[in-house]
This record gives C-alpha cells, structure tokens and sequence, in this order.
C-alpha cells in the first residue's frame, strides 16, 4: 500500500508531518490487511445468504403450491434476503472504526498534547449543563472517545455524548413497547478558567424573539438567572445569555472568548457547517455542550486507509477546539503547534459505555 506524505494545511495541524510519518505511516499497513479481512468476512456472510435465498427460491419454485401462494412466498423470501444482506453488509464498519481509533488516535491526541481515552473514563461533568438546561431530559446517556489533559494551564476534559430519551408506544392491540429516542448527539466538554465566574452565567443559541421571551422568562423564575446585554453585536445575533450577575457578567465575558463562540455558532469553527451550542460558567469551570460535532473521524471500511488523510484533517480540526478555545480565553497561542504538548497516554479500547 501506497502512503502519501501527510499534508500540513491548518495551523493546529503544525508539525503533524513528522508524526504521521514516525508513528502513523508505519500503522497503516497492518490496520489495512485488518480491514480487507473484515471485508472478506463480509463478502462470504453475503455469498451464503445469497446461496440460502437462491436455495429457498428454487424450492418455491418447485413446491406444489398455487401461484398465489408461491408468489407470496417468493417475495417473503425476496425481502427477507435484501434485508440479511443488509444486515451484513452494515457488519464490520463498528470493529473496523474499534481498530482505527486504537491504532492512531493516541498518537493524535498526543500531538495535540492530550490523552486519548476509548470509553471517557476521565468524561467531563455534564450535570451542570443539564441543571441549567442546556442538554435536554434523557433517560439514557452514552459517551465513548474521551479526550483529557492541560494546555496552557487549563485543564481540558472532553467527549462525544449521546443522551436518549425512553418513549412508551401503544399499538392497535393494546400492546405498549418501549423505544428510545436521541435527542442529543454531539461533544461536551469542560474547561477551567483562569478565575472563577461572578455567579452562574449561562449562554444559549439564540432562538428568535418569542422563544428568547419564553425561555428567559424560565430562567429567571427557576434559578434568577437575568437577561444580559453583552454589547457584541455579533454576539448578540447569535447567542443569549442569562446570569445571577448581569453586571460581573458583562465584564467577565471579554471579546476574543465572544468572538470564539460566533466563529462556532457561523460554521468557521473547525469546518464550515452551523452547530447547536450552549455553554455555561459555574464556578471556575466553563462547561459547554456542541451538538452535531465528533471528537474523531474513521472512513467506511470500504474505504483503503491510504485514503485516510482527509478523516485526520477532520480529526485534529475537531479535537483541536477545545485548546483554540482556551488560546480564546488567554489570547495568542504560543508559536508552533508542538509547544506545550504532553506525551499522551494510551489507555485501553472498549465498547461504548452506557448509563441507565
């Protein structure tokens, strides 16, 4: 397998040449070798459902039954080959991403000086943002592919989260069934601040004239949060915010941090498309919820690893944010994307972890 040098064209992507070349490239062949196994599995599951429908087809076929039956039950057969061979052939993306994210994003993580953690066993608190409702009720909640570490002496936690929410169905025949419902797919994080914030200081996407009314009107009878004018016309357009103290929050809230979250909320921030996003400051702790966005990239297993260039851009872009966030809080980041960084620690690969 051809590996092209790895192209550098994001200022948080500098220096990555080296490391692809040093300890990425040298994975890939392998990962590669797994991954036409995994399509070999797949291809025989699939010539043996063929094999059965073919099989089951001949015999309606020569069964002594009416064509009406017969036709009935060749096109039972029909569908229930497409859906197997669907099924299977949706088998194997899962251990494939398992492979990939074990193989190469520690080494990621640990260029942009964090560790890189399969199942989140170091996951952020995500209980203020649902206190304050910036995450919706749920009923179950999953988290996998954690990031954590520090940089420029903020510590950072990280994960992607997925909250569901559990719905009782009656049927025709009185029958209830229960389902689950996303209702968030995204990343939350937490972040330390340099100082601790004036209260409680919560920032929602803006939601129109009407719903702004509405949920401030919540706001302020649930938890005496008041409406803030920031005076950052960009900001204002996009966001609201509410606080304990209007007047700490107006001055603890400084324009690059602001400037930060529009970039977001317009889709410059890490590539190009609009994200829900909701944040709060409780304490010394910014919390933040970014619905839409994924800590780690992985290509179909379809897909040769020598393609695999564009899932890394993709890849550093957003596990980047959190540190372009925190050069938002304290101002330029310092020159090279290697300073700073911290040797990463790999830590063991699971499956998603749930909570009931």
């Amino acid at each position: 397998m051809h590996i092209e040098p790895f192209t550098e064209s994001a200022p948080w992507e500098r220096g990555f040449a080296a490391v692809f070349a040093r300890d990425v490239a040298p994975i890939l062949p392998k990962l590669e070798r797994e991954r036409l196994a995994i399509l070999g599995r797949r291809r025989l599951r699939l010539r043996i459902v063929a094999a059965v429908v073919v099989v089951l087809l001949g015999a309606t076929l020569l069964a002594p039954i009416g064509w009406d039956i017969r036709l009935v039950v060749t096109a039972f057969v029909a569908f229930g080959g497409l859906v197997a061979a669907l099924l299977v052939a949706s088998v194997g993306q899962e251990d494939f991403a398992g492979r990939v994210k074990a193989g190469l994003m520690p080494h990621l993580a640990g260029f942009l000086g964090l560790r890189y953690d399969p199942v989140a066993e170091e996951r952020p608190d995500f209980a203020p943002l649902r206190a304050l409702d910036l995450l919706p009720p749920y009923d179950r909640a999953g988290w996998a592919d954690g990031l954590a570490g520090r940089y420029r002496d903020v510590e950072i936690r990280a994960c992607e989260l997925g909250l569901a929410e559990r719905r009782s169905e009656t049927d025709s025949d009185g029958k209830s069934r229960t389902t689950y419902h996303t209702v968030f797919q995204g990343v939350v994080a937490t972040l330390s601040t340099p100082r601790p914030a004036p209260g409680a200081i919560v920032i929602t996407r803006d939601a129109g004239r009407v719903f702004n009314a509405v949920d401030g009107f919540l706001r302020t009878l649930r938890g005496g949060l008041e409406r803030v004018e920031i005076g950052h016309p960009g900001f204002e357009a996009a966001f609201e915010v509410h606080a304990e103290d209007p007047a700490g929050a107006r001055a603890f809230l400084d324009g690059p941090f602001l400037d930060a979250l529009v970039a977001v909320a317009r889709g410059a921030e890490p590539d190009g498309r609009e994200r829900g996003l909701g944040g709060a400051f409780v304490g010394d702790r910014f919390h933040l919820a970014v619905a839409g966005l994924r800590l780690v990239s992985v290509g179909p297993v379809d897909e040769t690893l020598a393609a695999i260039e564009p899932h890394l851009h993709r890849s550093l872009a957003e596990m980047s944010f959190p540190l372009r966030l925190v050069d938002r809080f304290y101002g330029d980041a310092p020159s090279g994307a290697g300073t700073s960084r911290q040797e990463s620690t790999s830590m063991r690969s699971e499956n998603l972890v749930e909570e009931r």
